[in-house]
């Protein structure tokens, strides 16, 4: 294992933080979680699960980081798509009419809205409204 530079940590301490990265990876990798998921199940804030599971692991573990960058950016893309559909109908966007694409229409049609998602689509609405 290569060894992470931090500065005024102890060897204890950088070892926790390497096992914890592993921790995080592994289970972002089997749950398929969010970083904000990871965050709340490992109390711990979103900012620091970002940096384990991205800088620290690729020093760490660079297959693994990159297996945890296949999720992350998974679960990046699934965010961009639930955010520009206002609900489960593929025409009702808040950008425009899409054009036909079969992965995107399955995705949003069968896509379940979580409260936190909803939630950003009423403050969406209310901002476009206001500057509209």
């Amino acid at each position: 294992m290569k060894k992470i530079v931090l500065h005024n940590t102890s060897m204890i301490e950088k070892k926790e933080i390497e096992e914890r990265s592993i921790n995080l990876a592994h289970y972002i990798i089997e749950s398929k979680d969010t970083v904000r998921g990871a965050a709340r199940k490992f109390g711990i804030s979103k900012s620091t699960v970002h940096k384990d599971v991205t800088e620290r692991l690729e020093k760490i573990n660079p297959m693994l980081a990159k297996e945890v960058r296949e999720i992350l950016d998974e679960n990046k893309a699934n965010i961009c798509l639930t955010h520009s559909y206002l609900n489960n109908d593929v025409y009702c966007t808040a950008g425009g009419i899409p054009r036909d694409i079969p992965f995107r229409t399955e995705f949003i049609k069968n896509h379940k809205y979580t409260i936190y998602e909803k939630i950003i689509k009423v403050l969406q609405f209310f901002i476009i409204n206001i500057t509209i």
